[in-house]
C-alpha cells in the first residue's frame, strides 16, 4: 500500500519516519531503504534519525542499517531483479545514452525535407556541408534527448499515439509545422533502438505486480523529501505498493492547500490548473507549483493511496511562526500585528560581497548558538547559490584565529564548529579531474602567459614536473623577460590570422630561455644572436634543469593541444584526454585511486554515455545501446567533447541551484 505522509515541518516529518523505522523489519539483517533527493538531505536526515533510533530508543547518536539512494536508484533496484531485460533496455533511453543514437539519426535525416528545421539550426544558410556547420550537433542531440526522456516519463500517452502514426500534442491537438520533426525523429529513433520506453515501462510494472517474491527490496521502503516525481515513478511505486509498504514523505507547508487541490478536478495540462491562482496567499501560490502537480498525479495514478497528516504543533507569536501559520491556513492577515523590535526569527543581512556574507554568517551563527542552549550545530543548515564559490570562504571564516575573537586563547568560537560542505565537485577531491577540466578550457584558449603559468602552478602539475614555489616564481620572471604573451607558436596563432607573427609566442620565449642556458654570456657580442634569437641572460648554469622541465611542460601541452584540434570518436577522446592529463599531472603518493576515477569519469562521459541517475549521479550501467565509439557519425570536435564531459560530472562545472553546507 502507498502511504503519503505530509507535515509542515521537516523535523516533524523526520521524527515520524524515525517512529516508523523504530519497528524493525522481519529480517534483522535487512537494510532499510529511504530514498532522498540530494546528499545534503541525506546528511541532515541521517543525523536526525541518529538521535531517534538506537538500542535505547533515543540520543544514541547512531543511524545504522539504513541506505539513502536516490529515488531513481531505489526504483531501478526494485525492478532490476524481476525485469532485468526491460530495465537494461530502458537504460538506452536515459538522456546521456540517447545522445549517441540521436546523433546518428540526425546525421542520417538532416538532408530530408521534414528535417529542414534541424538543417537550418545545424548549418549556415541550411546547407548541410561541413564548412557550413554551426557546431551545434551535440548540444542539439543532448537537448532533444532530454526532451524525449521527459516525454517518456511524463507524456507516455502522447508517445503511444506517435508510435501509432498520429503526430499529436498531449491534449490531442495536432503538432505544428515546426514541431512535426519531433514525431518523425522519435519514430526513427524507436525503430533504430528496437524498443519504446513507454512499452518497456508498462512491461516492468506488469512484471513487478506478477513476481513480488523476486523483488530485491525489503517489505518497507520510503521516499523522503521529494517534491517532484514523474508519472513513471508513480506507476512503479504503485506496482511496488501492491506487495510492499511504500511510504512517501512530503514536506508540505499547507494543509489548506492539500484540501484545496484534493477538491479540484483532474488536470491534464499545467495551463488548465487554476488551483494556484485561486489561493489567497501569494507566497504559497508561487512556491507550491511542484507540490500541486505531484498531488494531481497522485490522485490520477494512485487514487487509493492513504493520506496521513502529521501536525506540527501550536504556532508561536514571532514573525516566522506567523508566516508558517499563514501558509498552513492559506491566509493573508488583513491587519497584521506590529512586529516586535526584539523579534529576530527572520533576518535580512545586506552585505557588499561574498566574503562579507560569510563573515556575517559566522558571527550570526555563533551568536545564535550562544543565546540558545538548546540549539546545536547540527541544527544549522546553510544554503548557497554556488557552493564552489562559497566553500573556500566558509573553510577560512570558520577557522579564524585572532585576538578580535574575544576568547582567551585567541581562537574564534567558530573555529570549534565542525563545518561540512555537501555536494562538492569531483575535481575538488581529485586534482587530476581539475587538470582535465582546465585542459579542456585551454583547448580553445589563446594560452596566454597567465593561463599557462597558472597551469604550471597547479599542485598536480607542479608535482609532475617538480616545480616548487621558488621555481614557479623564477618561471614567471623568465616569461616576462622573454616577452612571451600568448600562443604556443605560429601555427596556434593561425586561428586568429596571426600566423606570421612569431614574436611573443611560447616557442619563441622557451627558445630564448634554452639559448640563455646553453650560451656562455662571456662569449662576447658574436653570441648576441643565434638564429635570429637573443639568448635570455637571466639563466644561470644552475637553472638548466628547471629550463628543461619547463620546456618539457610546454612540449607536452603542445602535443595535447594538437591532439585536441582533431575531431575523433568518443573512445579516442577518452584515451587522448587520459594520456594528456597523466602526462601533465601526477597524483600524490597515496592517490592511485585518482587515476582510476579519471578513467571512469571519461568512460562514463564519452564511451558509455550513461547517466543512470536522475539526480546527476552516474551509475555506469552497461550500455544497452552500444558504445558511442561503435556508432557511425559519432565523431566529435573539441567543443562537442567539452560539452559532453560537462553532463555526467556532479561538479565538473559549477552547477546552478542551491547546495547545502553543514
Amino acid at each position: 500500500m502507498l502511504v503519503v505522509h505530509r507535515a509542515e515541518s521537516a523535523t516533524v516529518l523526520a521524527d515520524a519516519l524515525a517512529e516508523l523505522l523504530a519497528t524493525p523489519l522481519d529480517d534483522p539483517f535487512a537494510t532499510e531503504l529511504v530514498a532522498v533527493p540530494a546528499r545534503g538531505v541525506e546528511r541532515w536526515l541521517a543525523q536526525r534519525l541518529a538521535h531517534r533510533l538506537g538500542a535505547s530508543g533515543s540520543q544514541d547518536g547512531v543511524c545504522a542499517g539504513v541506505e539513502f539512494p536516490s529515488p531513481y536508484r531505489l526504483l531501478t533496484r526494485a525492478t532490476a531483479t524481476v525485469a532485468p531485460e526491460q530495465t537494461e533496455a530502458l537504460q538506452a533511453w536515459t538522456p546521456e545514452r540517447l545522445v549517441w543514437p540521436l546523433l546518428r539519426a540526425v546525421d542520417d535525416a538532416v538532408t530530408e525535407d521534414w528535417a529542414r528545421v534541424l538543417r537550418r539550426h545545424l548549418y549556415l544558410e541550411g546547407q548541410p556541408v561541413p564548412s557550413q556547420s554551426t557546431g551545434r550537433r551535440l548540444s542539439l542531440a543532448a537537448s532533444v534527448a532530454r526532451l524525449f526522456h521527459s516525454y517518456a516519463r511524463n507524456r507516455p500517452q502522447m508517445l503511444r499515439r506517435w508510435a501509432a502514426g498520429h503526430p499529436v500534442l498531449p491534449d490531442g491537438g495536432p503538432l505544428g509545422t515546426y514541431e512535426l520533426w519531433q514525431h518523425l525523429l522519435w519514430n526513427r529513433l524507436r525503430e533504430e533502438l528496437g524498443t519504446s520506453p513507454v512499452d518497456l515501462q508498462a512491461e516492468v510494472c506488469d512484471v513487478v505486480r506478477r513476481r513480488p517474491d523476486d523483488l530485491d527490496v525489503p517489505r518497507r521502503v520510503s521516499v523522503f523529501g521529494a517534491s517532484r516525481l514523474s508519472r513513471v515513478d508513480l506507476d512503479v511505486m504503485a506496482a511496488l505498493a501492491e506487495h510492499r509498504e511504500v511510504h512517501l514523505w512530503l514536506h508540505h507547508a499547507s494543509p489548506a492547500l492539500w484540501e484545496h487541490v484534493a477538491g479540484s478536478g483532474p488536470v491534464v495540462r499545467r495551463a488548465d490548473d487554476n488551483t494556484g491562482t485561486s489561493l489567497g496567499n501569494p507566497l504559497l501560490a508561487s512556491l507550491s507549483r511542484d507540490l500541486r502537480e505531484l498531488q494531481h498525479l497522485l490522485g490520477a495514478h494512485v487514487p487509493d493511496h492513504a493520506d496521513v497528516h502529521h501536525p506540527s504543533g501550536r504556532a508561536g507569536s514571532d514573525l516566522l511562526s506567523r508566516l508558517r501559520e499563514d501558509l498552513a491556513l492559506d491566509r493573508v492577515p488583513a491587519d497584521p500585528p506590529a512586529l516586535d523590535p526584539a523579534d529576530r526569527s527572520v533576518q535580512v543581512h545586506a552585505c557588499h560581497g561574498r566574503t562579507r556574507q560569510v563573515e556575517v554568517l559566522r558571527e550570526v551563527v555563533v551568536g545564535l548558538l550562544a543565546d540558545d542552549p538548546t540549539l546545536e550545530p547540527r541544527d544549522v543548515l546553510v544554503m548557497c547559490p554556488d557552493v564552489e564559490a562559497f566553500a573556500p570562504l566558509l573553510a577560512a571564516a570558520f577557522a579564524t584565529r585572532g585576538e578580535e575573537a574575544g576568547s582567551t586563547d585567541g581562537t574564534h568560537p567558530a573555529a570549534r564548529l565542525r563545518v561540512r560542505v555537501a555536494d562538492r565537485a569531483l575535481h575538488q577531491a581529485n586534482p587530476l579531474l581539475a587538470v582535465l577540466d582546465r585542459l579542456l578550457d585551454l583547448g580553445t584558449a589563446r594560452l596566454t602567459a597567465t593561463e599557462v603559468l597558472d597551469l604550471a602552478g597547479h599542485p598536480a602539475v607542479a608535482r609532475r614536473f617538480g616545480f616548487d614555489d621558488d621555481e614557479l616564481e623564477r618561471l614567471r620572471d623568465w616569461t616576462a623577460a622573454s616577452g612571451t604573451r600568448w600562443g604556443l607558436h605560429e601555427g596556434h596563432r593561425a586561428g586568429w590570422s596571426l600566423q606570421r607573427v612569431p614574436d611573443g609566442t611560447w616557442r619563441r620565449g622557451i627558445d630564448r630561455i634554452l639559448l640563455g642556458a646553453a650560451v656562455d654570456p662571456g662569449q662576447g657580442m658574436e653570441a648576441a644572436t643565434l638564429g635570429g634569437l637573443v639568448p635570455l641572460d637571466d639563466v644561470d648554469s644552475s637553472d638548466i634543469d628547471l629550463a628543461g622541465r619547463f620546456a618539457e611542460l610546454l612540449d607536452r601541452l603542445d602535443a595535447a593541444h594538437a591532439g585536441m584540434a582533431v575531431a575523433r570518436t568518443p573512445e579516442a577522446w577518452a584515451d587522448l584526454l587520459e594520456e594528456a592529463v597523466l602526462q601533465l599531472a601526477a597524483h600524490e603518493a597515496d592517490g592511485a585511486w585518482q587515476e582510476l576515477q579519471l578513467r571512469d569519469v571519461l568512460l562514463e562521459a564519452l564511451v558509455e554515455g550513461a547517466e543512470g541517475d536522475e539526480d546527476g549521479a552516474s551509475t555506469g550501467v552497461g550500455s544497452g545501446a552500444g558504445t558511442a565509439a561503435d556508432r557511425p557519425g559519432a565523431s566529435l570536435s573539441l567543443v562537442e567533447c567539452d560539452r559532453c564531459c560537462e553532463v555526467p560530472w556532479p561538479g565538473g562545472r559549477p552547477r546552478p541551484g542551491s547546495a547545502p553546507a553543514r
